[in-house]
């Protein structure tokens, strides 16, 4: 079967701490893979190298037979989910989707997910809930044609 990522004497440090010390692994196409280790194992580090997040300090790792550091396009092949996110503290909710919609060749349209994912919402101002049920609703509620506007009128927020 097919290797989709290939990690060879994967070597990464901070300082003097060596966080990954030559590590290699293999994924065969179809197979669930599990990178399991305590906190602090180096599991995190292993996985941003392999996506290119961060540059490793030796060894190789290609994916789906493509450089991750050099070859952006693995983003429109793979999604992603980052253990962690470090935004802006008052960045916008809208702000980080355009932003990771610009990793994508032809990226769809983020603003209609919560219509098309969500049966119901409830929308939250102050830790109370001012406004539950289908996006349909809460658009004829608002007076708004998209959702957007009508979250923002419902929650209290500012149009911009």
């Amino acid at each position: 079967m097919e290797e989709i990522i290939k990690a060879e004497n994967l070597t990464k440090a901070y300082g003097t701490l060596l966080a990954v010390d030559h590590v290699s692994l293999w994924v065969k196409r179809g197979t669930a893979f599990g990178l399991l280790g305590a906190n602090g194992a180096g599991k995190s580090t292993v996985i941003e190298c392999i996506l290119g997040v961060k540059q490793p300090d030796g060894g190789t790792v290609s994916v789906l037979s493509l450089d991750p550091r050099k070859d952006r396009r693995l983003f429109q092949q793979v999604g992603v989910q980052f253990q962690e996110c470090g935004c802006q503290p008052e960045i916008k909710v809208s702000e980080l989707c355009e932003e990771t919609a610009c990793l994508y060749k032809t990226p769809g349209d983020w603003r209609r997910l919560v219509e098309a994912l969500c049966d119901e919402i409830c929308i939250l101002q102050k830790g109370r809930a001012v406004f539950y049920g289908t996006v349909a609703q809460a658009k004829e509620k608002s007076g708004c044609e998209n959702f957007e506007d009508a979250y923002l009128k419902l929650s209290g927020e500012e149009m911009e």
